[in-house]
C-alpha cells in the first residue's frame, strides 16, 4: 500500500490549509496592516505506531515527501515529535508543518507576483489614508484591479475634488479616464468615495445628473410638424415650462380621431389616437 492510498497529510494538504488564509484575504490584510505573520501550524496526520512497523517503506516515503515539500524550510518547517511505545520503540516523525513568515506562505502558494502587485497598490495609495485603509480591508478586491489602480486613483482624485461642483461627469479630465471607465468601476469608486451606487453616485458627489428626456410620437399633421418628422425627443423640464392648448383633428371619420396637445410655442407635448364613438343602431 502506498502513501497515496493512506489518509496521511502530505505537502499538498499543507498548501491547501494555508491557501484558505489567502482566499479569505487575511494574509494580505495582515501584510497591509503591518502585522507580523502569526505562526500557522498545520497538524500532520501520520502513521499510527503499529503502522510504522507494518509499512516502514510507506512511512519513510511519507516523511521524505514532507521534507521535500518544505524546500529546506523555505515553504514550511517540519516539526517532529515522538511516537511509539514499549512494543514498537520510540520514533521521531513529522507531527506539524509550521509556516512562520509571509515569505514562506508566498513561496508555498506560488503567489509572489500577486503579492508584488498588491504591494504596488499599497504604495500608490500611501498618500490617501482612507483609500489605503480600504485596500487593507478589501485586499482581494483591490488585487483584482491592481493593473488599473493608478488610473482608478486618478479618477478618485478628480471626483473627490469635484464634489459639490455641479459639474457634469463627462467633464472629467483625469489622465486615462473617461465616462466609460467610471461607469465600469462605479461600484469600486463609490466605495472609495463613500457615496451610493447607481443614480446616487452622481448626486452623492454633488455633480449634475444627466437630464431626463421625453420622447414624443404622433402623426405629423396633428403635431404641426413636417411630414418627415414623426417623433421628437425633448428634455423633460422643457415642455413642462410651456402652456399647452388642446385641439382635435379627424383624420378618418370612419376609423379614428387624433387628439393633439399643442404648445403655445408651436411645439407638441403629447399626442395620441382615440377610437371614434360608435353610432347607435336602431332596430330592424
Amino acid at each position: 500500500m502506498t502513501t497515496a492510498n493512506r489518509s496521511w497529510t502530505g505537502p499538498q494538504d499543507v498548501a491547501r490549509a494555508v491557501r484558505r488564509r489567502w482566499d479569505d484575504g487575511s494574509l494580505l490584510a495582515g501584510l497591509a496592516d503591518g502585522k507580523p505573520m502569526p505562526e500557522f501550524d498545520v497538524p500532520l496526520r501520520g502513521p499510527r505506531p503499529a503502522e510504522i512497523g507494518e509499512a516502514l517503506t510507506d512511512v519513510q516515503r511519507w516523511i521524505a515527501d514532507l521534507d521535500a515539500g518544505s524546500r529546506a524550510g523555505n515553504h514550511y518547517e517540519v516539526i517532529r515529535g515522538p511516537v511509539g511505545g514499549r512494543h514498537f520503540g520510540r520514533n521521531q516523525i513529522p507531527v506539524r508543518a509550521r509556516v512562520a513568515s509571509y515569505e514562506q506562505a508566498w513561496r508555498l502558494l506560488g503567489v509572489a507576483g500577486d503579492v508584488a502587485a498588491f504591494r504596488h497598490v499599497l504604495e500608490l495609495s500611501d498618500d490617501l489614508p482612507h483609500v489605503r485603509q480600504w485596500v487593507a480591508d478589501h485586499p482581494l478586491r483591490a488585487l483584482r484591479t491592481a493593473h488599473e489602480w493608478a488610473t482608478l486613483l486618478a479618477a478618485y482624485r478628480w471626483l473627490d475634488r469635484a464634489r459639490g461642483s455641479g459639474r457634469h461627469l463627462r467633464e472629467i479630465t483625469a489622465p486615462g479616464v473617461d465616462t466609460k471607465f467610471v461607469e465600469r468601476h462605479r461600484d469600486l469608486l463609490a466605495a472609495l468615495l463613500g457615496v451610493g451606487r447607481g443614480a446616487a453616485f452622481v448626486t452623492g458627489l454633488g455633480l449634475r445628473p444627466k437630464p431626463l428626456m421625453l420622447r414624443l410620437r404622433g402623426a405629423p399633421a396633428v403635431l404641426g410638424l413636417p411630414a418627415q418628422l414623426t417623433e421628437g425627443t425633448f428634455r423633460l423640464d422643457e415642455p413642462a415650462t410651456l402652456e399647452p392648448s388642446v385641439r382635435t383633428t379627424d383624420l378618418n371619420p370612419h376609423t379614428t380621431s387624433q387628439v393633439g396637445i399643442t404648445l403655445q410655442s408651436g411645439q407638441v407635448a403629447a399626442a395620441k389616437q382615440v377610437a371614434p364613438s360608435q353610432p347607435e343602431h336602431s332596430g330592424p
